[in-house]
């Protein structure tokens, strides 16, 4: 990871709510790229990230939700072929019911759908610039 964006990363780590400090090595540099500017993009936008999204018991992997979505599609194509049960299944979930899907679809809303936008609007701009196509 280049030294300047491992600099404004880890300014953003130690207030981040979605990347465990004490699990840094689990995540890739992609992933905590990702996260850092999505809780950053929340903030800047009146609309901060305050808690972790949970599934159940269990926190959503934000990032891997992005990819998953994005590997079937994108968002679109997952709701209009009703893909959200197959999304659930790929991100590792054994509750396999409507409000699993509801929950992951409502997490993919609120937090990756606007900052995928933000991304594809900006790719030039210098806030975005770690950014290629996601």
């Amino acid at each position: 990871m280049n030294k300047s964006i491992k600099e404004d990363i880890f300014s953003l780590i130690n207030e981040s709510v979605l990347i465990e400090e004490t699990d840094l090595a689990n995540y890739s540099d992609k992933e905590i790229v990702f996260l850092a500017h999505l809780e950053q993009f929340m903030l800047n936008e009146d609309n901060p990230i305050i808690t972790r999204p949970k599934l159940h018991e269990d926190y959503i992997n934000i990032y891997k939700l992005a990819e998953v979505v994005q590997n079937l599609g994108g968002f679109d194509q997952v709701k209009e072929n009703k893909k959200w049960k197959e999304v659930a299944k790929m991100m590792g979930s054994t509750h396999l019911h409507v409000s699993t899907f509801k929950s992951l679809k409502h997490s993919y809303t609120r937090y990756i759908e606007p900052f995928l936008k933000h991304i594809h609007s900006a790719v030039s701009k210098k806030c975005c610039k770690h950014f290629k196509k996601l």
